[in-house]
């Protein structure tokens, strides 16, 4: 199968509305490109179906911006990914909010999973709906913001796919103020070549048996136990390895007791290097008071071994800092843990750079955690990804940042998104640049030192289908051949 074939769409019009709490499966007037037609191709005529037309495994992103209208309202929208709305896959599933006050009307809904396509000819399909009970809200669509990204993984490759709903927890978990370990006890898929659980489900402890470099995607269904007009928190899920949280592993969600916005959804994704017998953990807590998990499918985490022929990049913070910025700042990198000889990256100069030093296909992802000390006005942000000085039009993604209030403080946030790139040239610079779009005054939040980082990987190390096949005419293997991860 053609494992490597990827689509890439995106919404130049929008100003749809979104205010309705029906399932809306969201489309995409815009091809920005399909390597492959024989295996992913959008339908000719219904912009809202990505036809899958092999069997297997899809990585699938998709980055939705919604705008509220009205003076003071309260939004939160949720999103999945299905088979074109009649069967919705787990994996991805994402949650935004946004209030119209302070320049906060904008809602992020980023999703990231790997599926499971289990009969060729599928309709895929991102599917959204209002979830809060305000009215006159007058959410719509923004434009120009908005995409969906699959890329076709290869199905000899080793696959961890962790879901709660197997019955083993009789009372859904709770996460409180500290990191608690989301236990997993059952599976879509289990490998056993490549990994083991750390105990007998219920667990929370993945281990691999290999070391090598590990694709992780995550997302976490969570609940207020009680609402009410003074409840708001942030719900915070953290990657960890033998204990230790991941610079760049880090995904948020934002719930509010009232108007029906009292769930959220993180998710997110990222890119592990580890040794043999290290411990992957996905750990969630709030930052005040108490949720609970929705103890279901839509509690989830996939992870992948890949090929040992990857060239990849991954840097992230050691002693930088980065303000949120009104007049939008490029997110500097003072450390490595990668960095093969597909990027050049300077931990002293230039270190918003990372700049691409072999042709193909690409894929980068952005993984931050934000914090402040005080204030209470609110703030929201926008991440884009640039090519050579130029915006992006989607895999952009952004977060919610309430502040003080009532007791309920809100002072944390995180975020996490990817973007697949076609065709890069040597010497393409690739940056990640963070807005802020409220109107705020005051402390603004912060990413921290050793709290943010991106990771990136040449596609066409990992996929046996670039070496063998002409995309768009060029023939584009570069002696990089991937295949199975060799021991």
């Amino acid at each position: 199968m053609p494992a490597g074939a990827f689509g890439i769409y995106r919404e130049a019009t929008g100003g749809e509305g979104r205010d309705g709490t029906g399932l809306t499966s969201e489309h995409w007037d815009t091809i920005v490109h399909e390597s492959d037609t024989n295996t992913i191709q959008q339908h000719a005529t219904q912009k809202n179906k990505i036809t899958l037309k092999e069997t297997g495994k899809y990585l699938v992103l998709y980055n939705l911006c919604f705008v509220g209208g009205g003076t003071n309202k309260r939004t939160e929208h949720q999103a999945i990914i299905s088979h074109y709305l009649t069967v919705g896959l787990g994996p991805g599933g994402a949650s935004g909010y946004s209030r119209t006050t302070g320049g906060c009307e904008e809602a992020y809904i980023c999703g990231a999973g790997i599926v499971n396509i289990p009969t060729a000819n599928q309709n895929l399909s991102i599917g959204s709906a209002n979830t809060s009970t305000e009215s006159g809200n007058s959410v719509t669509r923004r434009a120009n913001l908005c995409g969906l990204q699959v890329l076709k993984l290869d199905d000899d490759w080793d696959y961890a796919r962790l879901k709660q709903g197997g019955g083993l927890i009789v009372t859904p978990q709770t996460m409180n103020t500290s990191y608690t370990s989301i236990s997993w006890d059952t599976h879509d898929e289990f490998d056993t070549a490549t990994f083991q659980m750390g105990s007998p489900y219920p667990s929370g402890d993945l281990k691999v048996k290999y070391s090598g470099d590990y694709l992780v995607t995550w997302s976490v269904k969570g609940d207020i136990l009680t609402t009410g007009s003074g409840v708001r928190k942030t719900f915070l899920t953290a990657l960890h390895v033998n204990g230790s949280p991941q610079r760049h592993g880090f995904a948020g969600a934002y719930l509010r007791g009232l108007n029906g916005c009292d769930h959220g959804i993180p998710s997110g994704i990222a890119l592990l290097k580890l040794n043999a017998n290290d411990l992957i953990s996905l750990r969630g807590k709030t930052d005040n008071s108490s949720l609970k998990l929705s103890n279901n499918y839509l509690v989830n985490m996939q992870v992948v071994a890949l090929p040992s022929t990857i060239n990849k990049l991954m840097c992230h913070s050691n002693f930088l800092t980065q303000t949120w910025d009104t007049a939008g700042a490029d997110i500097q990198f003072d450390g490595e843990q990668a960095d093969d000889d597909a990027f050049e990256h300077n931990t002293s100069t230039n270190r918003d750079r990372m700049t691409v030093k072999k042709k193909g296909h690409f894929l980068f992802c952005f993984g931050g955690h934000a914090l402040r000390g005080s204030g209470s006005n609110r703030y929201d942000d926008i991440i884009r990804f640039s090519k050579n000085g130029t915006l992006q039009q989607y895999g952009n993604f952004g977060e919610y940042n309430r502040g003080a209030q009532g007791g309920q403080n809100s002072y944390q946030s995180m975020c996490s998104h990817g973007i697949i790139f076609n065709d890069l040239e040597v010497n393409d610079i690739i940056r990640a640049r963070i807005i802020d779009e409220s109107t705020a005054s005051g402390t603004a939040p912060v990413f921290g030192a050793l709290s943010h980082g991106a990771f990136g990987i040449h596609l066409n190390s990992i996929f046996k289908y670039y070496a063998t096949h002409l995309v768009d005419g060029l023939l584009t293997d570069d002696g990089n051949v991937g295949g199975r991860l060799t021991r």
